[in-house]
């Protein structure tokens, strides 16, 4: 049988390594996502923010943003699945926020493990960047993001186009960065 101080022992353990590695560290986070156009982006884009899950990362990362919206292509499926937020940035409407309690992240969470977030735009090849084309966050037209709990230095997100491509205000912590 075992003895109180030894439940109590183990117990302590737990909290501890819990309090040392965040409980929740590699569970889905729910921020507040802001995207905002720069002003010297004249052009009219679509932005869309996706979750996609760790079994689909590397077919989404290795993707040619060239053929994203091709029919029946990786953008369709997102629609399908309920996995894409879509943004239609122009001369009137410049930002936009996804706030923590949007239903967006239940269907987010749905993909099952710790999705990461594609924010990918139909922003055409210029001359600020000759060739775009490659994996992951080469592209100017993809960013990746991690959605882990204590990715961020807040709970706050802000996503950035302009002609050059996405950025954001703030990196997450460099052990979640992908490149």
């Amino acid at each position: 049988m075992l003895s109180l101080k030894t439940v109590f022992g183990a117990v302590m353990l737990g909290l501890f390594v819990c309090l040392g590695t965040g409980c929740n560290a590699h569970e889905m986070g729910r921020f507040k996502i802001g995207l905002e156009a720069r002003p010297d982006l004249k052009e009219n884009i679509t932005v869309d923010l996706i979750a996609v899950s760790e079994s689909q990362f590397q077919a989404w990362y290795a993707m040619n943003m060239d053929d994203y919206a091709n029919p029946n292509g990786f953008r369709d499926e997102a629609r399908s699945q309920g996995r894409i937020r879509s943004f239609q940035i122009d001369t009137n409407t410049r930002t936009f926020t996804i706030l923590p309690t949007d239903p967006i992240y239940d269907a987010w969470k749905g993909i099952g493990g710790t999705p990461r977030l594609f924010v990918l735009t139909n922003e055409n090849q210029n001359a600020a960047r000759p060739n775009p084309v490659g994996p992951g966050n080469v592209d100017f037209r993809r960013k990746i993001l991690p959605l882990e709990n204590g990715a961020w230095p807040t709970k706050e997100i802000k996503i950035i186009v302009s002609p050059n491509g996405i950025t954001l205000d703030k990196e997450p912590e460099s052990k979640f960065a992908v490149k």
